[in-house]
């Protein structure tokens, strides 16, 4: 006991300057091991001393010594690590969601290499990454980032043909499409783990990729818009439930509501354009697509129509040989022919049997006219060139039959709201000429008052009537020879009544027979490439996207409605051996199909019942369950709801796989159905116990179909006839079977 009392003097001043030296240094954390050990010091005293009290003044005396001994031994080690920060690795592994990222690896990269043929829409995306390789330009309706990643890999993987692409397994824009939602809502996600610090690095971090990937997303379909969309809404929501906070100031609230404003703007409009810059700066040369682009966009390519109207005279004079295209729309030419109007239509109308004025969708000698000033027979240029100005009133004559262009107070063909239009024809009776026709420049404001090539765009406004020469988009009938009606219309500021000069040239000779042989053999010789700017390029390419010619609509034996894909009505044939019966056909797993379907309707139901009940002060579920249900929920139904919905209103051939976004929602909903059943089940053992037992039988059909239906995914087993009778379990899957 002295020699503990002597511990005791001997740290006691010690301790106290130590403990007011280093403050982190407590008595909470001395080794409760220590103490420990010198507790049972203590009852051997007791054991061996009769008075308590004295046992408790030493236990008293050993626990402060050994405290302070304890604190200042703690506080020397400190100091000793202090210079040294803490290295610490968390690693954990989610079992379910390892086995469930093994088994995707497996399913995705099994027999990657077969089959090795092309399959389905790997004929155009294939064209398409051989274009990009040769910088020739190409013309889609989608947006191109889906198809420039492809081009970088092929790029990157030493590609130069078609043949190359066929080891890979369906190269297709759905994948690349549903990664970048993915990847969204991944990022939002976190963000919201950040969402009411806006100084937070994490918080910028996480809200720009989110938008970011969106945004990729949208370039690859743009059916990812709503995507985008619906990140927005998100975003939005998860502010408005920042509001009531009251640990955040007005002014805090405010600048996140700006920060997120401003990301939502303009992050997703700059990704967008540099995408599209990416894809212009690539495809320079001229291509199998040029003509569906303005005349002003294929003469800025390299080779093709820049070839030929590289050294046109720039401005249309009186004398000037000219094409005239219709601007905006299906790329087609005016044109006239030696033959007439029939004189009585199918409905009993009658024509002026004039001569005939079409618009041809090729390029043609009778696709030459020649601008003419009223009054003036000499068509030679003069020089220097009588140039047409903004309001200037011309005829225009046609090149191969010298006749000039005419309209009249008659019923176009095929449009009888509308006047025809024709070359006219003097039959010596009482219909004179009306032929005049007053140039309007649209887009002087650039371009200037002086009618140029390819550049200035035009409406030619009939004198008499004071309506516009216009594309009516109807095809006429044989004695038309299936060529497009030419009216005039009343409507003057539409996009079918624009049209530009694309090839241009003056007239050299008075002789009619000269300047017909001055047309057939004339060249011109390139000087210089005509310049359009990014932004023209990039606004014309968005407005032949976005408002894409509903011409060439047709039905495919594999279409389907969108009403018929809930429930997998239709599938699609991919691909099939040219030796047996072994195909690719694109079909979903009927039970998770049917399941998911089930799971959409439950949760609409349940959701209004709960709503009902809570209303009526009924809580059937736990306040954090129900916020779950709500919240998760109803972001996923209305994911649903977005990607699926909009279909219905399209007006184009629409596929099963065009389902792949909104079913994306509609599994992850399935899946948190499930677990709400699951949650709800635990209230009765038994009940539990069945639940689990459907559980495990639903994942045990889902495994036996997606086997047995394997050999369509991946075509490589060679299958009879009776084998793929097999398959069809319903009478609308339209499997393809080769004849004995």
């Amino acid at each position: 006991m002295e020699k503990i009392r002597k511990r005791k003097g001997k740290r006691k001043g010690s301790i106290d300057n130590l403990v007011v030296e280093n403050n982190e240094c407590s008595a909470e954390s001395i080794n409760d091991s220590d103490i420990h050990n010198d507790a049972q010091q203590v009852k051997k005293i007791e054991k061996n001393n009769d008075s308590p009290t004295e046992a408790h003044k030493v236990n008293d005396e050993i626990s402060s010594v050994i405290t302070h001994e304890t604190a200042e031994s703690r506080c020397a080690y400190l100091h000793t690590t202090k210079n040294f920060k803490r290295f610490q690795i968390n690693f954990q592994l989610d079992a379910v969601s390892v086995t469930l990222f093994v088994l995707a690896v497996c399913t995705r990269f099994y027999k990657l290499e077969e089959p090795r043929y092309i399959v389905f829409d790997e004929l155009h995306y294939g064209k398409y990454v051989s274009l990009y390789m040769k910088n020739t330009f190409f013309f889609d309706l989608h947006p191109p980032f889906g198809k420039l990643l492809i081009g970088a890999v092929a790029s990157l993987a030493g590609f130069n043909d078609n043949a190359i692409l066929t080891q890979s397994r369906f190269i297709l824009m759905e994948p690349m499409l549903l990664l970048f939602m993915l990847l969204g809502y991944i990022f939002l996600l976190k963000f919201q783990r950040h969402n009411s610090d806006i100084k937070s690095l994490h918080w910028w971090i996480y809200l720009c990729l989110s938008l970011t990937s969106l945004t990729l997303a949208m370039c690859v379909k743009y059916v990812g818009f709503f995507s985008l969309w619906l990140g927005a809404f998100l975003m939005w929501k998860d502010w408005w439930w920042l509001l009531p906070r009251k640990d955040l100031s007005d002014l805090s609230l405010a600048l996140q509501g700006l920060a997120r404003c401003i990301c939502a703007i303009f992050v997703p409009i700059v990704v967008y354009v540099l995408v599209f810059y990416i894809h212009l700066s690539i495809l320079t040369k001229a291509g199998p697509h040029d003509s569906v682009m303005t005349s002003a966009f294929q003469a800025s390519l390299e080779g093709g129509l820049a070839s030929i109207t590289k050294g046109q005279p720039l401005e249309v004079a009186h004398g000037s040989q000219i094409t005239l295209r219709h601007t905006h729309g299906k790329a087609c030419w005016l044109h006239s022919h030696n033959e007439v109007y029939p004189i009585r239509y199918p409905d009993k109308r009658g024509s002026s049997h004039q001569q005939q004025v079409t618009c041809y969708t090729f390029k043609d000698l009778n696709n030459w006219w020649i601008v003419r000033r009223p009054g003036k027979n000499n068509l030679v240029v003069t020089s220097p060139p009588d140039s047409i100005k903004h309001g200037d009133i011309i005829q225009l004559v046609h090149g191969i039959t010298g006749r000039a262009l005419n309209s009249h107070d008659v019923s176009a063909p095929m449009s009888p709201h509308n006047q025809e239009v024709s070359c006219y024809i003097d039959y010596n009776i009482s219909m004179p000429a009306q032929n005049l026709w007053k140039v309007d420049i649209i887009n002087r404001e650039n371009e200037g008052n002086v009618w140029h090539t390819i550049q200035s765009q035009v409406r030619l406004i009939h004198v008499n009537s004071s309506q516009a020469l216009r594309y009516s988009g109807r095809q006429l009938p044989d004695w038309g020879f299936n060529q497009m009606e030419i009216v005039t219309d009343k409507n003057i500021i539409q996009d079918d009544t624009v049209w530009n000069v694309e090839e241009h040239r003056y007239t050299k000779f008075e002789d009619e027979k000269e300047r017909e042989r001055d047309m057939i053999n004339a060249e011109m010789i390139p000087l210089k490439v005509t310049s359009l700017s990014f932004w023209r390029k990039f606004s014309e390419l968005q407005y032949k996207m976005l408002f894409p010619s509903q011409e060439n609509v047709q039905s495919h034996m594999y279409s389907s409605d969108p009403l018929e894909w809930p429930l997998m009505t239709r599938g699609i044939a991919y691909w099939v051996s040219s030796r047996h019966n072994g195909q690719v056909h694109l079909l979903g797993n009927i039970i998770i199909w049917y399941s998911s379907t089930f799971c959409m309707a439950a949760y609409f139901f349940l959701f209004i019942f709960y709503l009902l009940r809570r209303r009526r002060q009924c809580y059937d579920i736990e306040t954090g369950e129900w916020n779950f249900f709500l919240h998760v929920g109803s972001f996923l139904f209305l994911g649903y709801l977005l990607h699926y919905i909009p279909y219905f209103f399209v007006d184009r051939t629409l596929f099963l796989h065009h389902y792949f976004p909104a079913l994306l929602f509609k599994f992850l909903l399935t899946a948190a159905i499930v677990e709400h059943m699951y949650l709800l089940s635990r209230a009765n053992r038994v009940v539990h116990q069945i639940f689990k037992l459907i559980l495990l039988v639903w994942i045990i059909s889902i495994v036996m179909v997606f086997r047995k239906f394997s050999v369509l995914s991946y075509g490589t087993i060679p299958l009879s006839a009776e084998d793929v009778l097999k398959l069809r379990w319903s009478d609308s899957w339209d499997f393809i079977i080769h004849k004995d």
